[in-house]
C-alpha cells in the first residue's frame, strides 16, 4: 500500500526549533518562544509559531505518482512594552523578526532536523509579513508582525 507521508509535523517542529536555537544563540532572555497563540502577555518580546495553513497536495507526475506538498507555517512576532512609544515598538519588532526569523531561515533555505541535520522540506520561503503597531487592549504599546512562510516538499509514493 502506498503511503503519502506529509512533511508538516517535522517542518513545524523544525521551524520552532530553528527559532528557539536562534534566540538561544543570541542569549536574549527577554524573548519568549511558544508554539501557540498567546492571549495575554507581560511587557517583553514574543515569537509565536502558531499554525499550519493552506496545506495542499498538487500532482507533480502521474507516471511515478509524485506530488508537490505546499503549506504555510504561520506565526506572530510581538514586542509589547507598557510605556514604549510607537516608533520604538515598530523598530524593535522589525529587528526581532529580522534577527530570529528571517536571517536563520534565509541562511539555511530549508528547514533542517536539529538532531540529524537532514532537510525536512525542499525549501521554505517568506510569504507574508503583515505589520501593525499601536495601543493594545492590555494597555501599553505593541509592535506586531503576523508572518507566514510557504514550504514546498516533493513526495513520491
Amino acid at each position: 500500500m502506498a503511503n503519502l507521508t506529509s512533511a508538516v509535523p517535522a517542518a513545524f517542529a523544525n521551524f520552532l526549533a530553528m527559532v528557539k536555537a536562534a534566540v538561544a544563540a543570541g542569549a536574549d532572555t527577554t524573548i519568549t518562544v511558544v508554539d501557540t497563540e498567546l492571549y495575554s502577555w507581560e511587557p517583553a518580546e514574543y515569537i509565536e509559531v502558531q499554525s499550519v495553513t493552506q496545506h495542499l497536495y498538487e500532482v507533480n507526475n502521474l507516471g511515478n505518482y509524485s506530488f508537490i506538498e505546499t503549506f504555510d507555517i504561520q506565526g506572530v512576532c510581538r514586542n509589547f512594552r507598557g510605556d514604549q512609544n510607537v516608533d520604538d515598538a515598530r523598530n524593535d519588532v522589525w529587528a526581532l523578526f529580522q534577527t530570529y526569523i528571517i536571517t536563520p531561515l534565509i541562511s539555511n533555505k530549508r528547514l533542517y532536523d536539529q538532531t540529524n541535520n537532514n532537510p525536512t522540506v525542499m525549501w521554505c520561503v517568506p510569504a507574508t509579513a503583515n505589520f501593525s503597531s499601536g495601543p493594545t487592549s492590555n494597555g501599553g504599546i505593541q509592535g506586531k508582525i503576523d508572518f507566514a512562510f510557504r514550504c514546498y516538499n516533493q513526495i513520491t509514493v
